[in-house]
């Protein structure tokens, strides 16, 4: 006899409302797929009979390094204020490597909604991508059934229609004992004793639930275990009475010889399956998050105000810098004009003196030269006086020859 103990890690959400709409999927007398192709044990789904599964391809960013890509399932949750569509979908938090750090994988996830086969085109699948991928704080990578979640925020909302919906997070009483629960998910499957990709979406029921810690247990003979792909698929149970579907884990890991995951070759027929969604408050966490990124936005417009501020204060800096330095330069140019403005007036005194003393002196001269001159005068004078005695007494003196003859 085949037995599989099959681990999941519970959800407390606990939302403070119901989301309307929420949840409404297959009755638990329709899911009696075709059996065949396991997940690995499971059956194949009803097409478009989960409308909240999301197949998600993770693709790295630096391609050149992190070529390969990966694939996950996820579900579709409500988002707060947002009544016909949502943004976020919540998968397992291995299914991303580390994208931090200058050595880091920074991803993108391309996440396809109303789908079954994923071989074939479908006329009714929606595509998004991701604009912002959020793990739990408490995640460690090498300890992967503990906190293994993650939400992936869409870079728009997918609307809700027919074959898109969201599927209910779990309220305060919401109990898994003595429940059919189910798992769906597009990892690899096994015919008969092949294991070969997952193309189709396959499902599965658990029972037998045992609670430890944040995790669940559950006894059970041909359990159907989880395979590569499956990982961030939901664990999903109805909410009896209401037909309402309420998931109540992520698929994490699974260690197991059923699906050759980690390929282990112990001959023991144990499977594992970790589902978690740790006891991480969704709803709370998601108005955390659009307040957080509204606070963020907020902050960075502020940060961006601030920059812009700083950067006209920097300039106006360096402007008052400049024109400090224009006036340092004009002010040593008046000390120098000052300084050639007193020369030019010493210089200007200097001559001013010089040029009085020299018509004091030209003064002077002139009156020596009058003085002499007038003394000249004099003294022609003189000489012409006596030049004239002499002449008269000259004439006498020949008149007196003349009569002595």
């Amino acid at each position: 006899m085949k037995f599989a103990i099959v681990s999941f890690i519970t959800i407390l959400s606990y939302c403070s409302y119901v989301a309307s709409g929420c949840g409404e999927g297959p009755s638990q007398s329709k899911l009696d797929g075709v059996k065949g192709n396991r997940i690995v044990n499971g059956a194949r789904a009803i097409p478009h009979a989960f409308p909240w599964l999301a197949h998600i391809t993770i693709e790295s960013k630096r391609k050149n390094l992190f070529p390969d890509l990966r694939t996950c399932t996820g579900s579709l949750i409500d988002t707060p204020k947002m009544t016909n569509s949502s943004i976020y979908v919540v998968t397992a938090a291995h299914c991303f490597r580390n994208n931090k750090g200058p050595f880091g994988n920074p991803q993108i996830a391309h996440v396809r909604f109303a789908s079954y086969d994923m071989s074939m085109e479908e006329p009714l699948r929606k595509k998004r991508t991701s604009a912002k991928i959020i793990t739990h704080e408490g995640y460690q990578k090498y300890q992967v059934s503990i906190n293994d979640i993650a939400l992936v925020k869409l870079t728009k909302p997918i609307p809700y229609s027919s074959y898109v919906r969201s599927i209910c997070l779990p309220q305060s009483g919401d109990k898994i004992e003595g429940k059919a629960c189910y798992f769906a998910g597009w990892g690899r499957t096994i015919k008969g004793s092949a294991l070969s990709s997952g193309k189709e979406l396959m499902y599965a029921s658990y029972e037998k639930f045992q609670e430890t810690g944040n995790m669940i247990y559950t006894l059970d003979k041909n359990a159907a275990s989880i395979a590569k792909g499956d990982s961030g698929g939901p664990l999903m149970c109805i909410r009896p009475g209401e037909k309402t579907w309420v998931q109540h884990g992520v698929a994490s890991v699974s260690i197991g010889d059923l699906t050759n995951y980690l390929r282990r070759s112990s001959v023991s027929l144990l499977a594992i399956i970790g589902f978690s969604l740790s006891r991480w408050p969704m709803e709370s966490n998601l108005r955390l998050l659009e307040e957080n990124e509204k606070l963020s936005n907020e902050y960075k417009l502020a940060q961006l105000k601030l920059d812009r501020k700083a950067e006209a204060l920097l300039i106006i800096s360096q402007e008052l810098a400049s024109c400090q330095d224009e006036r340092d330069n004009l002010q040593r140019k008046c000390a120098e004009l000052a300084l050639k403005c007193r020369e030019q007036r010493r210089l200007l005194k200097a001559q001013k003196i010089r040029e009085q003393q020299a018509e004091q002196t030209s003064r002077k001269d002139q009156a020596d030269i009058l003085q002499t001159l007038n003394r000249v005068n004099d003294e022609n004078r003189a000489l012409s006086a006596e030049i004239e005695h002499l002449n008269a007494e000259l004439a006498e003196a020949h008149g007196d020859a003349k009569a002595s003859i």
